[in-house]
Order: C-alpha cells, then sequence, then structure tokens
C-alpha cells in the first residue's frame, strides 16, 4: 500500500517545528567518494548533493564535510554533537544501505540514540533498502 505523502503546506510546517528544538546537522560527501545514490538522484533529477528546497541548510545549522560514507570518519561530528549535549540522532537520506546505514552504525558504537526513519531514506533497490531497515532495527536502532 502505498502511502499518501503530505501537502506541501503541512511538510513545511512540520518541518519548522521539527527545527525548532531539533539542531540540524547535515553530512555532505566529498566529490571523490563513490555515489551510492546516484540512481535514486537520478530518478529524481537531482545533481549529487542536491538537496530539495525545504532541506536546505539554514545560516544555524551545521554542514560537516565527509571524506568516507560514515559521518563519523575523519570529521568532528562527534565533538560538535557532544558539545551541544545531543544524544539521539535521527537519521534520514540517501543511500539508506550505504552513507546512512554506515553513519548510523557508527553513532550507535559512540553510544548514541539511533532512531533511522524507513520513510524518510533510499536506497538504489527495495531489496537492499529492506535489508538495511531489518538491520537498523534489530540491531542499531528505533
Amino acid at each position: 500500500m502505498k502511502k499518501e505523502s503530505l501537502p506541501r503546506q503541512e511538510r513545511e510546517a512540520l518541518l519548522a517545528e521539527v527545527r525548532s528544538y531539533l539542531p540540524a546537522f547535515l553530512n555532505r560527501g566529498a566529490s571523490e567518494q563513490p555515489d551510492p545514490a546516484g540512481d535514486v538522484r537520478e530518478l529524481l533529477g537531482l545533481e549529487r548533493d542536491a538537496l530539495v528546497d525545504e532541506l536546505k541548510p539554514e545560516p544555524e545549522d551545521l554542514v560537516i564535510g565527509k571524506p568516507r560514507y560514515s559521518g563519523f570518519y575523519s570529521t568532528n561530528l562527534d565533538a560538535l554533537l557532544r558539545e551541544r549535549d545531543v544524544r539521539t540522532l535521527v537519521f534520514t537520506g540517501v543511500a539508506s544501505n550505504v552513507c546512512v546505514e554506515s553513519t548510523a552504525r557508527d553513532a550507535f558504537m559512540r553510544d548514541y540514540r539511533v532512531a533511522f526513519v524507513s520513510d524518510c531514506t533510499a536506497s538504489t533497490s527495495q531489496a537492499a533498502h529492506d535489508a538495511t531497515l531489518f538491520t537498523m532495527g534489530r540491531h542499531f536502532a528505533t
């Protein structure tokens, strides 16, 4: 059964509410890193590292470049989160089975509470996405 998406106005209101109490951190991949979400972006007509307007960083958001799939590897993400006393991370993005999963696993290993949002993540195949959701739900996230 296909889920209905929220109308644009409701999505924007919900996003504004979430942003009012959750800090936003955006991990962006290095251009030399392989592009595991290329097929998804092609379907959506997006350039690499492109964001839909509703998710473009606000001035108070932190954008962290990452040299590998995990947002924690060789970055200051952990220090920035701890400095702000962030203990729970909510994961969205593409590719669910590569960059998002890698970062979520590393967050779990650093004792963060991990929420992996199934309908706000995607992969290049449903099978890969479903396998990630199973693994995350079983071992690393809620």
